[in-house]
């Protein structure tokens, strides 16, 4: 480019004017074009053209890349993230809960989580049991302690300690004197206790009871007495059972006792009639006729109040029958059975009538029943006449040479009741035991799969009590990590 002519007034030497020409035409004190060039390539160097930016960005996902890329996601070959499909599934991803967390259930997997684990309860909750002192003489072994049922627990992939919480219907073996005793034990019934429970002192099965803690010359107040065969024999008291007082050596002097008072017949014809015995039924020792020497203990049910008509259970020394009179005629033995013990501290109980049938007849030998039969031809009385109860004595005779030296007695009884058992109705004053857990860390740390053994014990020393009634049972066990 030319330079520019001057057209204005003539030039003097004037400072404030002056031509200069462009830089490639300047002098030596200009800046030459290789300075400028070298000062913008340093000033500007940090900055971005154009070119670099088209450049930088051509790797980076635009909206369109996002919402296509999530079709591919794990897809091998690509990138491998976790695809939408995933959410909420198995080995997925978990969503958030209304509280912004992730719920619980999404991560309590069973064999690696420390959260508690359960619950436990049983399938079966077995059967009624007892625990009874032991009698050599007549071979039953003493049982301090009863397994009711047995529970399994699988193994919650943890160390752990359990809470275990159940109920269970005991009954006490006398009156206000025991109490039973149900434990929870680990691995065996001897095992670590883990859960015990106390039932109630007064937990009868009974509608009436007389546990005779009187002393005198007869029943008292309560039953009518009727006496018949020979010789002076009669029932006492003694404070705390009603024996046979022996006189002469006669057999077959027989007392008939009818409940008398409030709880002298039952509301309905289902009758149970439960004691315990307090000494063994002496046998006799008849060469010609050895069972008609024993003593026997009787017991009567459906009973008219005159006791004329009644059913009755026969339990001897180591025998039963079952039989029935109709206003004073008594029939042949309806059913028998044998081998059984009559010592102290046996619970017997009678029943006229069961839930199944009002003319089915059941002995029960502690708790279990011995003897069942079933009146299908309706022989024996039944109705609101014949709801009456008691209980009767009949001596036995020993012989020597054949002549009778000594009278046997039957077995004393510490204690009886009457129920009335009305079906789909325990209406009985069973007691709940409550089981609570022992503290947990008193308790000694479990691994692996474990059995569980829910037992009953008496609270006094060689007493009878019993445990397992299932009208009302629950169990629960919680595995808390440790």
């Amino acid at each position: 480019m030319a330079e520019l002519d001057y057209l204005g007034p003539a030039a003097v030497d004037d400072a404030d004017l002056g031509t200069r020409g462009y830089v490639h035409s300047v002098g030596d004190d200009d800046i030459p074009t290789s300075t400028i060039d070298a000062r913008i390539s340093t000033d500007l160097s940090a900055y971005v053209s154009t070119d670099d930016l088209t450049s930088l960005t051509a790797d980076m996902a635009t909206k369109d890349d996002v919402k296509s890329g999530d079709s591919t996601a794990g897809i091998p070959g690509t990138d491998n993230l976790v695809p939408l499909t995933f959410k909420d599934t198995a080995g997925g991803v978990p969503t958030l809960d209304a509280a912004g967390r992730v719920s619980r259930g999404q991560i309590n997997h069973d064999n690696t989580q420390r959260f508690p684990h359960g619950p436990w309860s049983p399938t079966d909750f077995g059967s009624p049991v007892s625990v009874h002192p032991e009698d050599a003489s007549h071979g039953i072994e003493e049982v301090d302690e009863a397994v009711i049922y047995t529970t399994d627990i699988t193994d919650p992939g943890t160390p752990y300690r359990l809470a275990v919480f159940c109920t269970t219907l005991g009954l006490s073996g006398q009156d206000g004197a025991v109490a039973p005793l149900v434990r929870v034990r680990v691995g065996s019934k001897t095992g670590p206790v883990i859960a015990q429970g106390v039932g109630s002192y007064e937990g009868y099965d009974y509608l009436g009871i007389d546990h005779f803690n009187r002393v005198g010359g007869n029943l008292g107040s309560g039953w009518q007495e009727s006496w018949t065969g020979p010789g002076t024999g009669h029932a006492v008291t003694d404070g705390s059972n009603c024996v046979y007082s022996k006189n002469g050596v006669n057999k077959g002097r027989i007392g008939l006792f009818i409940r008398t008072g409030n709880d002298a017949t039952t509301p309905t014809d289902i009758q149970e009639i439960t004691w315990l015995t307090a000494s063994a039924c002496e046998p006799g020792n008849d060469p010609n006729n050895p069972a008609s020497a024993d003593a026997q203990n009787l017991v009567l049910g459906r009973c008219s109040s005159d006791a004329k008509t009644f059913c009755g259970f026969v339990v001897g020394a180591g025998s039963a029958g079952l039989y029935y009179s109709v206003n004073g005629t008594a029939s042949n033995y309806l059913a028998t059975v044998s081998g059984l013990p009559n010592a102290a501290g046996v619970k017997w109980a009678a029943r006229f009538g069961t839930a199944a049938s009002t003319r089915q007849f059941q002995l029960l030998c502690n708790d279990a029943v011995v003897l069942n039969y079933t009146d299908v031809a309706a022989a024996t009385q039944i109705g609101s006449n014949y709801r009456h109860w008691g209980f009767g004595y009949e001596s036995g005779q020993v012989q020597f040479g054949g002549f009778p030296t000594a009278q046997t007695a039957p077995a004393a009884l510490n204690w009886i009741t009457i129920n009335d058992r009305l079906p789909s109705d325990r209406q009985i004053s069973y007691s709940p035991v409550d089981v609570m857990p022992k503290a947990l860390g008193s308790q000694d740390v479990l691994t692996g799969p474990q059995t569980l053994y829910v037992t009953v014990a008496s609270t006094t020393a060689q007493t009878v009590v019993s445990a397992g009634y299932v009208d009302e049972a629950s169990f629960s066990a919680i595995a808390l990590a440790a």
